[in-house]
């Protein structure tokens, strides 16, 4: 049975330095069964491709570590496409699809999204 993701930002909360999760869509209902919850981060650490253009790195993630995925790109390559087959081959390689992707950066959550979109 496949399930829709549902993607959260993590926002900080008023007066303090802890983070919420924010839902963006309706996680599925029915029985009750743990969740599968994968962590996301879409930035541009300080580093360079050989050639000078800024790289760009997605990293996934189980909540317990217990699966990861990372990949890096130059700027110029950074799409939805790209976003969208990284994630389509995190999918094939983790155990277990995830039921919700916890964003790490705001910046990060709109190309996340309409790359998770086209997935299901």
């Amino acid at each position: 049975m496949l399930r829709k993701l549902t993607l959260t930002a993590l926002t900080p909360l008023p007066d303090s330095n802890a983070l919420e999760c924010k839902p963006l869509r309706c996680a599925p209902s029915g029985q009750i069964h743990t969740m599968t919850v994968w962590q996301a981060d879409l930035h541009r650490p300080p580093l360079t491709s050989p050639s000078g253009e800024p790289l760009w790195e997605i990293l996934l993630c189980s909540n317990d570590f217990a699966f990861s995925y990372g990949a890096m790109t130059p700027q110029s390559a950074v799409n939805k496409t790209w976003v969208s087959e990284q994630v389509g081959i995190a999918l094939e390689k983790a155990a277990t699809r995830p039921e919700k992707i916890q964003v790490f950066r705001p910046q990060g959550l709109s190309l996340l999204t309409v790359s998770c979109e086209s997935l299901g």
